[in-house]
């Protein structure tokens, strides 16, 4: 019912007019909250949805038994419900779970247990063999996929004395299986700071982008790199976010904070950035933008996506979408409206969007941490975390934006 109201409402809001998709009401992903149950959508990179194919998936980590868990639900072509919960990981805790799709109902999924990072495929008809990427201590693994045989990984790893992104080509092959490459440093040089938060787009099958949260510099900064040749070699890695700090607090500080990075693939060849971004320190975080082309594949100007009635207010939790014919999506969480609801955002010609609240995914109560896709028709799939207020136990809800405006 709250989701047709929101509907009804967003029909005579100004920016759901001119917005082009038409949104479904929402549908439960996770079953109602257990009274103790918290669940969390947290991957690297927020991929906790995947499209493949007419198949759509979801992916996160409750502890609804007393220990965190990673779980995915499958929602079937033509259907309007998500299926029986399956559980992703072992017996350890876990955390963080990524997933892509691989096309053709198939997906890939990568989550840490017990302090490594484990991968596995994930069908109709169930789930391959678990495998390990990396060294003992790793964490924050992300995904990226491009057709055909672009299936990468990239996590954090600790080394002597720093975490540091690794990289590995992982194989899809029969019956389930999946198999790993060899994992390669972004950077084979000396380390001089923690490496955290990858973020993985793949282009195919020997060309990726993996961006990352940065302390080399005493703060923290984004920073991205690329390869072509499929991750065994990177090129020296190049700041994203705009540098922008003048000592705006009498000199206290190396920099302002930057944090979450998370790419998608964009248009032909090029690869989309958003980020939380704390540059106008009084009012918060803010989400950027940028965008990388060309043969380096360096990232441009960055672009503030939120408009001028969220300058005020923190944003948190920024994820993308985009797709082959250069469409793109960003959606986050504020509370502008007196909670938070999940907020929305669309390049166009003339630059961003004015922001929307997402229908049946704004309103009462708490709605956060966004993750997002869109498919090759342009439709935007959402999902988020849903609580009657910050103390409650928390579900996850779905929403389905049809496309249906190609100039808007």
């Amino acid at each position: 019912m709250r989701g047709l109201l929101a509907l009804g409402l967003a029909l005579i809001c100004p920016a759901a007019l001119a917005a082009p998709w038409v949104f479904d009401p929402p549908i439960p992903v996770s079953h109602d909250p257990a009274s103790r149950a918290f669940v969390h959508l947290e991957s690297a990179g927020r991929k906790s949805i995947a499209v493949s194919g007419a198949w759509v998936a979801v992916t996160w980590e409750d502890n609804r038994d007393g220990l965190s868990r990673c779980y995915v639900a499958l929602k079937a072509p033509g259907k309007n419900n998500f299926s029986d919960t399956v559980r992703v990981s072992g017996d350890h805790e876990a955390f963080e779970p990524a997933i892509v799709g691989l096309g053709q109902g198939r997906f890939a999924l990568a989550w840490e247990e017990g302090g490594q990072v484990r991968a596995r495929l994930l069908a109709a008809d169930g789930l391959g063999k678990p495998i390990t990427l990396g060294a003992r201590d790793a964490a924050q693994v992300s995904l990226g996929y491009a057709q055909t045989d672009g299936l990468f990984a990239a996590w954090s790893e600790k080394k002597k004395n720093y975490w540091q992104v690794q990289a590995a080509r992982l194989i899809a092959g029969r019956a389930g299986a999946l198999k790993a490459g060899r994992a390669h440093p972004i950077e084979s040089g000396k380390i001089e700071g923690d490496q955290s938060y990858p973020s993985v787009a793949a282009l195919s099958a020997k060309k990726l982008v993996v961006a990352w949260e940065d302390r080399r510099a005493g703060h923290t900064r984004i920073l991205s790199s690329a390869s072509h040749n499929g991750g065994v070699r990177f090129a020296p890695p190049q700041q994203i976010n705009e540098a922008v700090w003048r000592g705006q607090m009498g000199g206290f500080g190396r920099g302002t904070g930057v944090m979450r990075v998370a790419l998608s693939r964009y248009g032909p060849g090029g690869v989309a950035a958003v980020w939380a971004d704390k540059r106008d320190f009084v009012s918060g975080y803010d989400v950027y933008a940028a965008f990388a082309s060309g043969a380096t594949l360096a990232f441009g100007a960055n672009e503030k996506t939120q408009d001028d009635f969220g300058n005020e207010i923190a944003q948190w939790h920024p994820a993308i979408g985009a797709d082959r014919q250069g469409r793109v999506a960003v959606v986050w969480d504020d509370d502008r409206d007196g909670t938070p609801d999940i907020w929305l955002a669309w390049r166009t010609a003339g630059g961003w969007s004015d922001n929307l609240a997402v229908p049946g995914a704004s309103g009462s109560g708490v709605q956060s941490d966004p993750s997002l896709a869109l498919d090759e028709a342009g439709n935007l799939h959402l999902a988020w975390v849903e609580k009657a207020d910050l103390n409650s136990p928390s579900r996850i809800r779905y929403v389905l934006g049809r496309w249906v405006d190609d100039k808007k």
